[in-house]
C-alpha cells in the first residue's frame, strides 16, 4: 500500500483486481507487468 501524502503517493490497487490481473498474466503468457497493465486497459476481453 502506498501512502497518499503531500509528496503525491499513488493509490493502492484493489486486491481483487490484482489477483485477476495476475491470473490473466499466467493464462495469456504476458511476461512484463507493464505490458499487462497496458493490455488490461485496452482489451475488453480482459475486463
Amino acid at each position: 500500500m502506498y501512502e497518499d501524502d503531500v509528496k503525491g503517493g499513488r493509490p493502492s490497487t484493489a486486491p481483487e483486481k490484482l489477483l485477476h490481473a495476475m491470473l490473466l498474466q499466467v493464462l495469456y503468457s504476458i511476461r512484463p507487468e507493464r505490458q499487462l497493465m497496458e493490455q488490461t486497459q485496452y482489451k475488453l476481453l480482459y475486463r
